[in-house]
C-alpha cells in the first residue's frame, strides 16, 4: 500500500519539491522503516525526501502535525499509505490555489476503489464551489487526502482525537472565516477490501462519537451556538443509523 500511495506523488505531473514520509512507530518489526527508506532512494535526486519517525505510535493527527512542522513549501497536501492521487492533482489543484491566493484550503471529489484497481480515465475540472460553514456541519465533503492548504496557517490536528480529528480541523479553519473551495473533478482515490472490515469506516460508532466530540468542541470554542446542537446532533445520529442500515443492506 505504501508503494502505491508513493508512487502515486512520484509519477504527478508537476512533482512536489519535497515528500515528508512520516513512521508512527508501526509494530512490524522495522518493515516499514525499511521500505521507506528504498522508496527514499529510488525518489528522483530533484525532489527532497525526508523521513520522520515517531518514538511511539501517536495516531494520524500527530503524524500529520509533524509533517506538518517539517514542511517547506507554501502548500502541503496529506496522504495516507492506503490511498493514492490521480497523476494530474498537484498539476490542477496546486495551478487553481495559485490563482486564488485568499483561498486558504482547496479539497475535490474523491472515488472508492477496491483492491488493485485504477482509473486512467482524463480528468477535466468542471466546475468549483465555496464551501459554506453550514453545509461542512450538515455533510462532512472533504476527504483529507484531496485538500491543499497553505503551511503558515495557526491551525494544526488535534492530537487528542483518534476519530473525525480532519473534520473538526477543516471546520475551525472555516467557521474562523478563511475560505474553502471544492474542486469539482476526481483527482484521489481511496482503496478498501471488498469486506471492508479492516478499514476505518467500519469503525462507525467510534466515529459518530467523534463527529459529536466535533460539535461540542466548536461549542466550546465558541464557533457554533448553542442552539445549533439541538440540529446537529439529531441530524448526525440519523445519518449514524442511516449508514448502519446500508451497511446492513451491503450497499
Amino acid at each position: 500500500m505504501i508503494e502505491r500511495a508513493f508512487y502515486s506523488v512520484l509519477s504527478q505531473t508537476v512533482s512536489p519539491e519535497e515528500i515528508i514520509l512520516v513512521e508512527d512507530c508501526s509494530n512490524d518489526e522495522g518493515k516499514t522503516l525499511s521500505v521507506l527508506n528504498r522508496l527514499k532512494e529510488e525518489c528522483n535526486e530533484k525532489i527532497s525526501v525526508k523521513i520522520l519517525m515517531q518514538k511511539s505510535n501517536q495516531g494520524p493527527s500527530a503524524a500529520r502535525n509533524i509533517g506538518w512542522k517539517a514542511a517547506q513549501m507554501p502548500y502541503i497536501a496529506f496522504l495516507d499509505a492506503d490511498d493514492a492521487w490521480d497523476p494530474r492533482k498537484i498539476e490542477i489543484q496546486y495551478e487553481w490555489m495559485s490563482q486564488h491566493p485568499d483561498v486558504t484550503l482547496s479539497c475535490h471529489r474523491s472515488a472508492r476503489l477496491f483492491g488493485d484497481q485504477f482509473t486512467s480515465e482524463s480528468v477535466a475540472l468542471s466546475k468549483c464551489i465555496p464551501i459554506k460553514g453550514w453545509k461542512l456541519l450538515l455533510s462532512d465533503i472533504i476527504a483529507t487526502r484531496s485538500v491543499m492548504i497553505k503551511r503558515d496557517i495557526p491551525f494544526r490536528f488535534p492530537e487528542d482525537k483518534r476519530y473525525t480529528e480532519d473534520y473538526f480541523l477543516w471546520l475551525q479553519i472555516i467557521l474562523k472565516g478563511y475560505k474553502a473551495w471544492y474542486l469539482d473533478a476526481v483527482l484521489c482515490y481511496s482503496y478498501d477490501s471488498k469486506e471492508g472490515n479492516n478499514n476505518l469506516s467500519s469503525h462507525l460508532w467510534k466515529m459518530e462519537m467523534g463527529e459529536l466530540d466535533t460539535y461540542k468542541r466548536l461549542y466550546n470554542d465558541k464557533l457554533l451556538p448553542f442552539c445549533s446542537l439541538f440540529v446537529l446532533f439529531p441530524w448526525s445520529l440519523f445519518k449514524y443509523i442511516r449508514r448502519v442500515f446500508m451497511r446492513f443492506l451491503g450497499l
